[in-house]
């Protein structure tokens, strides 16, 4: 009997700290934006892709998605940015492999290319350089925010291609 009361108690102790684990991880607020860790492969347009998970409103319960694009056999210098709400490609943003900005993008600065109004188009085989504006060390806001907090940068990392 004296050897059940130790592991009871153990037991115990484990359950009450578990509660408090779960306690301390419901308190933590969540991230306005993050990005998916892999990339995913899309066989059948043959390009990769993360998802940007993003609130408009910090308030917001539920995140919206825009997803970004790389496509090596289109070019290894750029990410491409795809809002699935006016199902358009609006950015780009140079990658490691950039010969003017890689060095740079690997140390975390962000670039942004971004698309004038009437140059977003639905496939990024439609997309040409003239289609995007300068490169600038400059971020765009969350989309459809209001409080002007910035995209953080996309992850640097390039999946196997």
């Amino acid at each position: 009997m004296r050897t059940l009361l130790p592991a009871a108690a153990l037991f115990g102790l484990a359950l009450a700290l578990l509660g408090w684990v779960e306690n301390a991880q419901a308190r933590r607020p969540e991230p306005r934006q993050y990005y998916d860790k892999t990339w995913t492969h899309d066989k059948d347009k043959n390009y990769y892709y993360k998802t940007f998970h993003y609130k408009a409103k910090a308030t917001d319960k539920e995140y919206r998605k825009q997803y970004v694009i790389y496509k090596p056999s289109v070019t290894k210098n750029f990410v491409h940015w795809y809002n699935p709400d006016t199902k358009k490609y609006w950015a780009r943003c140079p990658t490691v492999n950039h010969p003017d900005y890689g060095k740079e993008v690997k140390r975390g600065k962000d670039y942004w290319s971004i698309a004038s109004q009437d140059q977003r188009y639905d496939t990024l085989d439609k997309m040409k350089e003239e289609n995007y504006g300068r490169i600038e060390e400059k971020s765009p806001p969350i989309p459809y925010s209001e409080d002007n907090v910035k995209i953080q940068c996309p992850p640097s990392d390039l999946p196997r291609a």
